[in-house]
């Protein structure tokens, strides 16, 4: 509650005088609409005595006051819902909205850091998390426009308007604001700034492919700027087009990943702990907790098994991107399958 308001005039009806030691005294009564505070009037006079029958017109003043701003909000939210169905709808389909969107401006994607899938309460939670995003982005110059997609909250923030806080300040800000009172566990990125509508579906496919990348990485909550993922971002891409296109792919990755689920071997998960450490045995070692000479032999025997090469420089990049992309045939219990 405000420091200015008492319990009993915030949870009343009525005007109420107000004498507090060092002030003037006051006349003061909620703006009511049911049960709901929408504000408060004050009028300030130099001793009680001129107060006269001030306390019949503040308490009309009020009434008025109710109606204006409930038509004042009855606009605003009937604003705010036509930007948030344009924005949906240029994140899916880029160049058919019909509604001014506040661009330039910069998206935010909001998720879990672990993928919740369909749990329960995983939509309540995001909700809550919106709520209080919204009231920290107003609270600091920002009007938010929303849209939840695949379990995700995606904001567009205009470009910083005068007197407001940057995105980034408010984005980890409000991540702290999250993290102490509603115990969420948000990864938020930020996109760099988003010209045009077209420019909005390009901007969730970078956040949706970074968010990605920090689940698979197993980052900690937090704030992050796209462009800080931006190489992970293109590797995403890469693998996402290698899923996409069986052309993209030499069907080596496929045979390893077929070949550990026929004999439980692990030839997937060695060999890309192997190139992605450089072909540093005893990093991958480390990595999978097995002897750095039971890497070299299974490295070993997997090229003679599946015919490639690792001293072959296209084929190492060729199989990193099929394994660490997944295959088709990858099975959906398999503890290899990527997220």
């Amino acid at each position: 509650m405000p420091h200015h308001l008492t319990d009993e005039l915030w949870r009343g009806d009525s005007v109420r005088l107000i004498r507090r030691d060092g002030y003037l005294p006051r006349l003061a009564v909620v703006i009511r609409a049911g049960d709901t505070a929408l504000g408060s009037l004050w009028a300030v006079f130099p001793d009680e005595k001129s107060i006269g029958d001030c306390e019949a017109v503040l308490a009309t003043a009020a009434k008025l006051a109710a109606l204006h701003l409930l038509t004042v909000r009855r606009h605003m939210d009937a604003e705010q819902d036509g930007r948030n169905t344009a924005l949906q709808t240029a994140l899916h389909h880029p160049g058919r909205t019909d509604h001014a969107l506040p661009l330039p401006g910069t998206l935010l994607c909001l998720a879990e850091a672990a993928d919740a899938g369909h749990r329960p309460d995983h939509r309540a939670s995001l909700l809550r998390a919106l709520g209080l995003l919204e009231t920290d982005a107003r609270s600091l110059g920002h009007e938010p426009t929303v849209s939840m997609l695949n379990e995700r909250l995606y904001v567009l923030l205009s470009a910083t308007p005068t007197g407001s806080v940057t995105v980034s300040a408010l984005s980890t800000h409000f991540h702290r604001r999250a993290t102490r009172l509603l115990h969420t566990n948000l990864l938020i990125v930020r996109s760099g700034p988003v010209d045009d509508a077209d420019g909005l579906r390009r901007a969730r496919d970078d956040l949706d492919h970074a968010i990605g990348h920090l689940r698979d990485a197993g980052a900690r909550p937090g704030s992050y700027a796209a462009r800080e993922l931006h190489g992970e971002i293109v590797r995403q891409r890469l693998f996402h087009a290698v899923r996409a296109d069986p052309g993209l792919r030499t069907e080596f990755g496929r045979a390893v990943v077929a070949h550990d689920l026929a004999n439980g071997t692990a030839y997937r998960a060695t060999l890309l702990s192997y190139l992605r450490n450089f072909g540093d045995v005893r990093a991958a070692g480390a990595e999978l907790t097995l002897h750095e000479n039971t890497v070299r032999k299974r490295v070993g025997r997997a090229q003679k098994l599946f015919g490639f090469s690792l001293r072959n420089p296209t084929h190492r990049l060729l199989l990193e991107l099929e394994l660490g992309a997944g295959i088709p045939n990858t099975a959906p219990g398999d503890p290899e399958a990527p997220g």
